[in-house]
């Protein structure tokens, strides 16, 4: 076993890196990225049911034996239920849906199984650092060339994904990236090296501004802010505030420039439409007047009361199997070309899956969550890496639970299944405190004040 840590730290290393590689091939009509991310899913469940630590393998190979007999029961009562039935396009959701549980699981143990080896949380920062550098100069080469992607179908909204298809699943990746790039930058101690890292900072807030998208501009709001707070940890701690003073600049910088971005185009076209929604004078979007409306409307939703009012009305509708195991994607739909998601990944899961199915695949964001939050009061773990960890994984999730596309879209769900797989690392003060020394028996932590007593008995030994 420990002669696979450093090949398995490579793998995962390059799997990342390979992430906008892989779309950008999809854009331009190489399609080798479902070939690849479905080998990795392959390696990843054989490592989980055969070659996991021991702490993990019986929990994860009974827990991913479960999973999979619930969703083959799922999809078998489906294909008897559902007329029509897109056979494709049900396998295709459900492999996705598994997919993030895969990658999440086997980061996760990797990070344990590798705990004895220096730098490997790092390096993937590193990583993610690159990969957030190189789709922004993507996006920036294919606004300087016009060659981008609108982000959205609607004239009146602006925005371009540069050489990527989806807006929404390119806005989750740069918030949970971006959040995690910029603390990088504060594991980094060359001047020299964080002045060209701040560049590409830069370049990533304006890149995200581009796209246009709430969940972008929340994304890097959140990461200056981020950066502008753990500046303020360093000029306390360090008696350095150079980074506080350039976050708080760059953070004023995109407050003032939204206006002239797309995305300040697009939040006045959302205002304006929530207020003729309000005022009731018919410039509603034609898709709502379909199906039976819910009685509101949210700010949240944006458009998509149609699409949960039509899958609500399915699932009340719907059998008593479906009601507990799940309707499959998109509910009962009447027509194969109309299969509409909510685009809400955990509505998308309960209605997809059933009450049961969402408990199932919810249980590691509740085992591990609660694990996160033990070790954090038993070890006071808190450091810079666990904050900028634990915000890049709240984003990835609110932005999974408000605007979809993470969960269910194995780009974007390899992002947060490394974030939360370091934040749930970072959280485990034997290792964070100690930097690789043996824990103290007892509470596997060192005791600072032992230590410094004992430090101060072998000054006072005579030589």
């Amino acid at each position: 076993m420990p002669n696979l840590r450093r090949p398995m730290e490579i793998g995962l290393i390059l799997f990342l890196l390979a992430q906008p590689i892989l779309d950008i091939l999809a854009y331009f009509g190489l399609s080798i990225s479902t070939v690849v991310r479905s080998m990795a899913m392959v390696a990843c469940v054989c490592y989980i049911l055969f070659y996991a630590p021991a702490k993990w393998h019986k929990l994860t190979r009974v827990y991913f034996i479960v999973l999979s007999t619930y969703a083959t029961i799922q999809f078998m009562n489906n294909l008897f239920i559902k007329d029509p039935f897109a056979f494709g396009a049900e396998v295709t959701y459900l492999f996705k849906s598994l997919y993030f549980l895969c990658i999440f699981s086997t980061y996760l143990m990797a990070l344990s199984f590798c705990k004895g080896m220096d730098g490997f949380p790092k390096k993937l920062f590193a990583a993610m650092f690159a990969n957030m550098a190189l789709i922004a100069f993507v996006i920036f080469i294919a606004a300087f060339t016009e060659t981008g992607t609108a982000t959205y179908r609607m004239l009146a909204l602006e925005g371009q994904t540069g050489w990527f298809f989806s807006g929404n699943e390119l806005s989750a990746i740069m918030s949970i990236g971006a959040i995690l790039a910029i603390g990088y930058y504060f594991q980094l101690q060359s001047r020299t090296f964080k002045g060209f890292l701040l560049v590409a900072i830069s370049l990533i807030a304006w890149s995200m501004l581009t796209i246009g998208t709430k969940v972008a501009y929340g994304g890097v709001l959140i990461g200056l802010g981020m950066g502008v707070i753990a500046g303020m940890i360093e000029a306390a701690a360090k008696r350095r505030a150079a980074n506080l003073v350039l976050f708080s600049g760059l953070f004023i910088l995109v407050l003032a420039a939204t206006p002239s971005m797309p995305i300040g185009n697009n939040m006045d076209v959302a205002i304006d439409l929530m207020e003729s929604r309000e005022q009731g004078d018919g410039h509603a979007p034609p898709e709502l007047e379909s199906g039976t409306a819910l009685p509101f409307q949210s700010f949240l939703l944006n458009g998509r009361e149609a699409f949960l009012a039509d899958t609500y009305n399915d699932y009340i509708g719907a059998s008593l199997s479906q009601q507990l195991l799940g309707m499959g994607r998109s509910g009962n739909y009447s027509q194969t070309g109309e299969m509409n998601a909510i685009e809400m990944d955990f509505l998308d899961w309960f209605f997809n899956y059933g009450p049961i199915g969402m408990l199932l695949l919810s249980l590691p964001f509740a085992l591990f969550g609660g694990y996160a939050v033990r070790n954090i009061f038993r070890f006071r773990s808190l450091s810079l890496p666990l904050l900028f960890t634990f915000t890049s994984s709240a984003v990835g999730l609110g932005a999974a639970f408000s605007a979809g596309h993470v969960l269910s879209s194995p780009a974007a769900g390899t992002y947060l299944a490394i974030s939360l797989s370091l934040f749930m690392s970072f959280t485990d003060g034997r290792k964070e405190v100690n930097h690789g020394r043996k824990a103290l028996p007892g509470r596997g932590r060192v005791r600072h004040s032992t230590v410094i007593y004992n430090r101060l008995q072998k000054r006072k030994e005579p030589h």
